[in-house]
């Protein structure tokens, strides 16, 4: 049983790191609790409700109150991608297609690919974005 506990949480992990919002992070720590249950010797019963108990705690205890020091601390955290369209920036990793490189815009750093090979220092546009990662093409002051 201590593998399926593991697998659920490394799942809710991964799914956590994929997802924008805090979903499924509380699903791995209630994992992480039953898994502990099974090594001292819990029945399957219980160890399904301890998963259950602990989940359910943490997002009914944690989830509101982080999610609300989140909204009052937007400005210390990078602005949403949409804010970003439009913005220049610098290429500080190379983007050789179809890898993706790493840019700056403003004070802060990104994934980003692009269609054309663009060159360390190159000045960027940011045009979309694609899951976490910005879409950026070069800039030319000119256009």
């Amino acid at each position: 049983m201590l593998k399926v506990w593991l697998i659920i949480m490394a799942a809710a992990v991964v799914f956590e790191l994929l997802s924008p919002a805090l979903i499924s992070i509380w699903f791995a720590v209630g994992a992480g609790a039953a898994a502990i249950s099974w090594k001292v010797g819990a029945p399957l019963y219980l160890q399904i409700v301890i998963f259950a108990a602990v989940s359910l705690l943490l997002m009914l205890v944690i989830a509101k109150p982080l999610k609300e020091w989140l909204d009052n601390n937007k400005d210390k955290n990078p602005p949403v991608p949409d804010d970003l369209i439009g913005r220049t920036g610098r290429v500080i990793e190379d983007i050789e297609p179809p890898e993706a490189g790493r840019v700056r815009v403003g004070d802060v750093d990104y994934d980003a690919e692009a269609v054309e090979a663009l060159q360390r220092d190159d000045l960027i546009r940011v045009t979309g974005y694609n899951g976490i990662k910005l879409t950026v093409e070069r800039y030319e002051a000119d256009k």
